[in-house]
């Protein structure tokens, strides 16, 4: 959070409250109110086991809550297995991470960083399709 100064975008294949916690919601609650434009995009309830139901349903009710009070925080649900951050269009960050899901993740995940504008801009509409 601390980087983005105008539009970022977060895509996870997942949401859990594991993450999408109090801190979270602070952290993001101070880039809301700079004006920054915020997607969070992120799989519908379909794509969640039965033990993620829980973690999702918390989650996605603070971050409902929030988008009420910030009309610039933009939720995106769809079926997506999407990984991805991109700030400001400067840069994208694509991997195997679930941005919105994993909190201590104990298994490998890999991820690179892009700063080439015609791949970030492509990323980045691809993020909004649904």
């Amino acid at each position: 959070f601390r980087d983005v100064r105008k539009v970022l975008f977060i895509a996870s294949g997942f949401l859990s409250s594991h993450v999408v916690n109090k801190a979270f919601i602070e952290k993001l609650e101070t880039v809301l109110k700079k004006n920054v434009s915020v997607n969070l995009i992120f799989s519908d309830l379909r794509s969640h086991s039965d033990w993620m139901k829980t973690g999702y349903t918390a989650a996605l009710g603070s971050l409902t809550t929030l988008s009420k009070i910030y009309p610039n925080l933009e939720l995106i649900q769809k079926h997506t297995h999407q990984k991805g951050i991109v700030v400001d269009q400067q840069y994208a960050i694509v991997g195997s991470f679930n941005f919105l899901s994993n909190s201590n993740v104990a298994r490998d995940e890999s991820s690179i960083k892009i700063y080439e504008s015609k791949a970030i801009a492509k990323l980045s509409r691809e993020f909004l399709i649904r």
